[in-house]
C-alpha cells in the first residue's frame, strides 16, 4: 500500500473514523457554541467496492458485498493516536502495523476512494440546526492542503514599465536566488523595483481563468493580481492579513463606508475562496455554481471541524481565515522571471492557495 505519497488520503481515512468513533459532527457556529450534528451513517467507495458504515450507540456496522459485521467503537478510539502519529511520518511501518488489522475489517484497502482525491466519503447526519436529515459529500482538509492548485494559466501577467532592460540585465536578474523560492521570487522584484521599474497588471495567463474570475466581478482579475503582488513582494500570507492591506490601498477606488461598513473587500474576496473551494480551477471553464461539498478540517488530534456550505457565512469565514498563499515551483510553472513577449518586458506570478 502506498503510504506517503497518499498522504491527503490517509488524512481522509483519519476524519472518517474520528467521525465514526465520535458519531458526531462538531460545527463552528457564529456567536454561538458549537453544533452537533448526529451522524447515522458514512459511505465510501472502496477499491473493493461500496462500504456503507452504520452507526449505533456502542458499535459501527459495516456493510460491504453481501456481509455485514461490527467493530467496537472503543476498538476505533484506540487507533487515532497512532493513526494521526502516521500522518506526520507515513513512512513508519512500526506505526501502521498497529492499526492495519482495523482498516482491513473496515475494508479499507487504498487510502484514496474511488470518488478520487475530492471527496473522502459521504456521510448522513441528522442537523440539529434546520432538524432535517442531510446527506452531504465530504471532502477533509488539513494545514497544508491546496485550496487551489498552482498551474501555469494560474499565473497573473504584469507589464514592466519605465524601465527598459538590455539582454545581460534581465539574465543577472534572473538569476539572483533566495534562501526558498518565494525568497528569490521576491529579491528578483525588489531589483526590478530598485531600477525604477513599476508593475503594471495586464491578465492571468489562462483564459478560463480569467472568465471564471470575471463571473465575481468584471474587475476581480486586477484585485486578485494586487494581492498577488503584495504575497511577492511582503512577508503577508495569510488571505485575511492581505486584505487589510487592500483595504488600505483601496484598488477599487471605492468610499471609505463601504470599505468599513459593508466589508466590500472581504465579501469579494470570500466569493473567490468559496469558488475555489467549490471547484473554479485556472484550466477549466467555471459556470459560477460551485460544488456543494463540505469540509471537515483536521485542526489538531481529536478535533475535526464540520463546515457545512449550506451555512454560508461560517463556510466563508472558515475559508477566508484558513486559507494563505503559498510558492510553487517557479521552473515548473513558468513564472517568477522577467521575460519578454512581442518587444514587451514583463513579469509573471503565481497563484496557489493552501489551507
Amino acid at each position: 500500500m502506498a503510504f506517503a505519497e497518499n498522504i491527503q488520503g490517509w488524512q481522509g481515512i483519519y476524519a472518517m473514523l474520528q467521525s465514526l468513533y465520535s458519531g458526531v459532527l462538531v460545527a463552528p457556529a457564529e456567536g454561538k457554541e458549537s453544533l452537533s450534528h448526529p451522524i447515522s451513517s458514512i459511505v465510501r467507495n472502496d477499491e473493493s467496492g461500496m462500504v456503507v458504515y452504520q452507526l449505533s450507540p456502542d458499535q459501527v456496522w459495516v456493510r460491504h458485498d453481501e456481509t455485514t459485521a461490527t467493530i467496537d467503537r472503543g476498538r476505533i478510539l484506540e487507533a487515532l493516536p497512532d493513526l494521526y502519529k502516521f500522518l506526520s511520518d507515513p513512512d513508519d511501518d512500526s506505526v501502521y502495523d498497529r492499526f492495519a488489522g482495523l482498516l482491513a475489517d473496515l475494508h479499507i484497502t487504498y487510502p484514496i476512494p474511488v470518488d478520487g482525491a475530492k471527496i473522502d466519503f459521504t456521510v448522513h447526519y441528522f442537523d440539529t440546526l434546520r432538524n432535517i436529515e442531510r446527506e452531504m459529500p465530504v471532502s477533509v482538509k488539513h494545514s497544508g492542503a491546496r485550496l487551489l492548485a498552482a498551474n501555469r494559466a494560474g499565473n497573473m501577467k504584469y507589464d514592466i514599465l519605465n524601465v527598459k532592460f538590455s539582454n545581460p540585465e534581465s539574465n543577472r536578474i534572473n538569476r539572483i536566488e533566495g534562501t526558498t523560492p518565494d525568497n528569490g521570487v521576491r529579491f528578483r522584484l525588489i531589483e526590478i523595483a530598485r531600477l525604477g521599474a513599476k508593475l503594471k497588471f495586464t491578465a492571468p495567463e489562462g483564459k478560463f481563468f480569467l472568465d471564471g474570475l470575471s463571473l465575481i466581478d468584471l474587475h476581480f482579475p486586477k484585485l486578485l493580481a494586487e494581492i498577488t503582488r503584495l504575497y511577492y513582494t511582503t512577508e503577508l500570507v495569510r488571505i485575511d492579513e492581505l486584505t487589510e492591506e487592500i483595504k488600505l490601498s483601496n484598488p477599487y477606488k471605492i468610499r471609505d463606508e463601504l470599505i468599513r461598513q459593508n466589508g466590500f473587500y472581504e465579501y469579494k474576496i470570500k466569493q473567490f475562496l468559496t469558488a475555489a473551494a467549490g471547484g473554479m480551477r485556472p484550466t477549466k471553464i467555471y459556470r459560477g455554481y460551485p460544488a456543494l461539498t463540505a469540509h471537515l478540517y483536521i485542526h489538531k488530534p481529536g478535533d475535526c471541524r464540520f463546515y457545512d456550505p449550506y451555512d454560508r457565512q461560517a463556510f466563508e469565514e472558515y475559508l477566508f481565515h484558513t486559507a494563505r498563499f503559498a510558492t510553487a515551483d517557479c521552473d515548473a510553472h513558468k513564472f517568477g522571471y522577467i521575460e519578454k513577449e512581442n518587444g514587451q518586458w514583463l513579469f509573471k506570478l503565481n497563484v496557489q492557495l493552501t489551507y
